[in-house]
């Protein structure tokens, strides 16, 4: 796994590969939504929230 931190932000993801066979979303009061994507997924970065997230986003889409 790897752990991505902003300590300025308190932001800690702790990311591991797997693999999902369904998925859902439940409402809390921390995400407002949840994307499933893969290789190939088109996203618009602009809708990250920071550059963590982009980091984050493009270690994951480039590792193997």
């Amino acid at each position: 796994f790897n752990v991505y931190a902003r300590d300025e932000q308190r932001l800690v993801w702790v990311v591991f590969r797997g693999k999902l066979s369904g998925g859902r979303f439940e409402m809390n009061d921390e995400v407002g939504e949840v994307f499933f994507v893969g290789r190939g997924t088109e996203i618009n970065k602009k809708d990250f929230r920071g550059s963590l997230t982009a980091q984050l986003f493009q270690d994951l889409m480039e590792s193997k």
